[in-house]
């Protein structure tokens, strides 16, 4: 089983993630990329 809802690295959804986790559920990111903004983030493209 599995819960899938938005984290990005501009929307963590800390407490949405610890609370499905807490349950065993897995988590499966919804937008990951956040619609291609993390391209452009300058500090995600020197991190990558």
């Amino acid at each position: 089983m599995t819960n899938q809802f938005e984290i990005s690295p501009f929307l963590a959804n800390r407490k949405l993630v610890e609370a499905t986790q807490k349950f065993g559920v897995k988590v499966t990111a919804y937008m990951p990329l956040s619609e291609g903004r993390a391209h452009k983030d300058r500090t995600l493209r020197s991190m990558a």
